[in-house]
């Protein structure tokens, strides 16, 4: 036995030397661009040595089974399901202590977002990673969010309780993937075949990598010191960019450099990139928030309070907020301050748009992917969706939460339906001569399952879709719209896979909304119908009547419009450039389906932002393709073409000119587009951020008012924050213009309010919006001290008052 011990030592000795080659070999051959193939000698190299002889030797390198795929989904997804195991058990355990441990919040919201949405989506078996995770995300919101409403409508209200029937099903939904994934996996191991072929050391952590990653944390600690000496008090019409401090500036450089340099990649770096999108999210989205050190979006704070009412009370309160027909997220929500074991919800707004960035990611690189048929230009198009999204519709609200269920809805149904990129045979996607015969075939054509997904597992999707569709009917008003008028493009296209999927959506929304939305639309019914058809008035509402007030903001606000009207034109380009080709159809209606909720709701003058919000995710990457022909000349130019063409190998000198002549313009364009992200993202900072002395006035108004006491602002919605007391908080509007010409005791028709809120939000709404002189805000401020007011607090950016006795 020692003898041939020694001697197998000896042998691996001598094969030292040839192990550096050997590694180097195999990290060649795993650099392809673009997940393309390598040259057939390679490929035949790796059958060759990955590959033993065995019963499936001889097949066909595309022919993969549908075992092998699923298992590497599984394999891909490991390290998510082991935390949502661990989810599952602790988060609700540690709620039901007392006291609030640390991390417990971070704990609450991962458990909200894996658990059990992931195990059940890996038990579908779908041969797509990034299509799992998506479904995973949207069932385990769709999990919480059917959960919330069900127990406000039965009145079983027990948020820390019923978590434990979540984690009762992943904990059964993982044992059901380990169970069947079992054989295949030992078929596997017999036959000598990796579940996944192992990357080398030097390809996972490479010297380019290390580099990238120390220059995005040093990005990182830029843009949080410019957080830190940011002068919000001095934002001007302009917002906050011209207070940008040169911090932040290196910071959007520094990125630029990096997701450019990601992105020229033989292979995309996909932990680079998802870096790149956190520090983007973080320095576009959340820079107000960071340097106040509160959510800056007044709409939820008002989410605040509606959590707070439901957490208190364990139901919704009647007749008192539109919004509460639409309980599933407030019942979510209740149940994640449970669980985070904090005092509400505020713990969430801050980073609630770089925590909507992160889960939207999936199902935005799945459209990249099918749309442009590239991993390096989804990128691409996730990071030109990003630098356009101005909208701020991403804060701490359903409307968030049902988004990223639409977007699994939306990646899932455009997966399935054949289009080039997906996993569909490309013999189905065949179009028809003549056009009356397209219709036709495309009104009865019906595509087939992707390669890998079983009958039992199309049904078992079918099912999880559906869920994923109730949630979002539950949750918020104007999502399901767009989510149908998305469904019916899929059916009259002949994209859907399940063609009655629509229908099933249609009948979901119409059951909630003549049930579940009686508060909602009893006795506003004309309202509700008069916008149908309204296409003038709702361009009006969402256009004309923003432009108004200070003429250097709406300069600025014809920047924004501009910024999205580019999306848009680029868009129809390269959609214009793939007219011909399969798929073009369904693509043209989903880029300009959502534009339809313009004949249906003006949405109190938000509605062409609504639309901009749900067509971007299929507008960017189409957007993107429009870019990639335009650059597509100069990047296919071989070494040398000009006039004068060398003849043999080119000098180290120009490849490197030629690479910095790509990357400098490249770099130039995404820096212009970060601070134009910043610019666009931060204009209305001066009225809608939330201040800290909005906040401390707010909760001294809640600390002295009585029941009954009633406190005026003079600017609907930008009351308190937070508006603890929902059903019994007496808000008024105070009409200033009334209360200057006719007396103060006309404004407050003989019953003066207890208590006057001002706020330096409302002082630049006035200014920006309405055309009033700077300052007139506490002017009134100081009329009303003087008939019969007092100071009842005074902070740098607010100013309470209590009537006199």
């Amino acid at each position: 036995m020692d003898g041939r011990l020694r001697a197998g030592t000896a042998a691996a000795v001598a094969a030292l030397p040839a192990l550096p080659a050997l590694v180097l070999r195999r990290s060649r051959q795993g650099r392809r661009p673009d997940g393309a193939a390598s040259g057939a000698a390679s490929g035949a190299a790796r059958a060759r040595t990955r590959r033993p002889a065995g019963p499936d030797a001889g097949a066909a390198p595309g022919a993969e089974r549908p075992d092998v795929r699923s298992l590497r989904v599984l394999h891909a997804l490991r390290v998510p399901l082991v935390a949502s195991l661990v989810l599952a058990v602790l988060v609700p355990a540690l709620a039901a202590l007392p006291g609030h441990l640390p991390g417990q919040a971070v704990g609450a919201v991962l458990f909200a977002t894996l658990v059990p949405g992931l195990p059940l989506a890996l038990a579908l078996r779908l041969p797509n990673v990034l299509v799992t995770a998506a479904l995973g995300v949207a069932l385990s919101f769709s999990w919480a969010l059917l959960q919330g409403v069900t127990a406000l409508t039965t009145g079983f209200w027990h948020p820390v309780g019923s978590a434990w029937s979540g984690s009762a099903v992943a904990v059964a939904a993982t044992v059901l993937v380990l169970h069947r994934s079992r054989p295949a996996r030992t078929r596997l191991r017999a036959l000598g075949w990796p579940v996944r072929p192992a990357t080398p050391w030097r390809q996972r952590v490479g010297g380019l990598r290390a580099v990238s990653v120390v220059l995005l944390l040093g990005a990182a600690a830029l843009w949080w010191w410019g957080t830190r000496v940011l002068p919000l008090g001095r934002v001007s019409a302009l917002g906050v960019l011209p207070l940008l401090g040169w911090q932040v500036v290196l910071a959007v450089v520094v990125l630029a450099v990096v997701a450019v340099l990601a992105l020229r990649r033989h292979r995309p770096d996909h932990l680079v990139l998802t870096g790149v999108t956190v520090l983007l999210a973080l320095v576009g989205y959340t820079t107000v928030a960071a340097a106040d050190g509160f959510g800056s979006v007044p709409t939820a704070w008002v989410h605040v309070g509606f959590i707070e009412h439901v957490s208190t009370h364990g139901a919704v309160p009647a007749g008192v907020d539109a919004r509460f027909s639409w309980p599933a997220f407030w019942g979510a929500g209740a149940q994640l301050v449970a669980l985070a074991g904090v005092p509400d919800a505020r713990s969430f707004l801050a980073l609630a748009p770089l925590f909507s960035a992160l889960v939207n990611l999936p199902a935005l690189l799945v459209l990249g992917r099918l749309v442009t048929g590239s991993p390096r230009w989804a990128w691409a198009a996730v990071l030109a969706g990003m630098v356009t999204n101005w909208y701020q519709q991403d804060y701490f609200s359903p409307q968030a939460t049902a988004l990223t269920c639409y977007l699994a809805v939306l990646a899932t149904c455009l997966w399935l339906s054949g289009v080039p990129g997906s996993s569909e045979p490309s013999g189905t996607a065949g179009a028809a001569p003549s056009w009356r015969d397209r219709v036709a075939v495309a009104l009865r054509r019906t595509p087939a399952d992707p390669t890998g997904v079983s009958p039992a597992a199309s049904r078992a999707l079918l099912v999880a879709l559906v869920v994923v569709v109730a949630a979002i009917v539950a949750a918020h008003q104007l999502t399901p719209l767009t989510l149908l008028l998305t469904l019916v493009v899929f059916t009259v296209t002949g994209r859907a896979r399940f063609r009655a999927l629509w229908l099933l959506a249609a009948v979901l929304f119409a059951g909630w909304f003549s049930y579940g939305a009686t508060d909602f639309w009893h006795g506003h019914l004309a309202m509700v119908l008069g916008d149908v058809g309204q296409v003038g008035s709702s361009l009006g509402a969402g256009v004309a009547e923003r432009l108004t007030g200070d003429p250097t903001y709406q300069r600025a606000q014809y920047v924004r419009m501009a910024w999205s009207g580019l999306l848009l034109l680029l868009a129809l380009a390269g959609l214009s450039r793939r007219r011909h080709r399969p798929g073009s159809l369904l693509l043209a209606g989903l880029a300009l389906g959502p534009f339809g909720l313009l004949a249906v709701q003006s949405y109190g003058g938000e509605v062409v932002i609504r639309c901009f919000l749900f067509a971007s995710p299929v507008l960017a990457p189409l957007a993107v393709l429009a870019l990639r022909d335009l650059s597509a000349p100069a990047a296919v130019r071989p070494r040398g073409w000009g006039r004068h063409r060398r003849r043999g190998p080119s000098p180290a000198g120009s490849t490197a000119t030629a690479t910095a002549v790509a990357v400098v313009p490249a770099v130039a364009l995404a820096v212009v587009a970060g601070l134009l992200l910043v610019g666009t993202r931060g204009l209305n900072t001066s009225f809608e951020r939330t201040a800290p002395g909005l906040v401390a006035a707010s909760e001294r108004y809640f600390a002295l008012a009585g029941p009954d006491d009633a406190v005026a602002t003079t600017l609907e919605g930008s009351g308190l924050a937070p508006r603890y007391p929902v059903a019994s908080a007496n808000e008024r509007f105070l009409d200033v213009d009334a209360c200057l010409s006719d007396g103060f005791a006309s404004c407050f028709d003989d019953d003066p309010p207890e208590f006057v809120l001002l706020s330096s939000e409302q002082e630049a709404f006035g200014e920006l919006q309405q055309g009033r002189p700077a300052g007139w805000l506490w002017r009134f401020g100081d009329r009303l001290t003087a008939t019969g007011y007092h100071v009842a607090g005074r902070w740098d950016d607010a100013l309470l008052l209590q009537r006199t006795p």
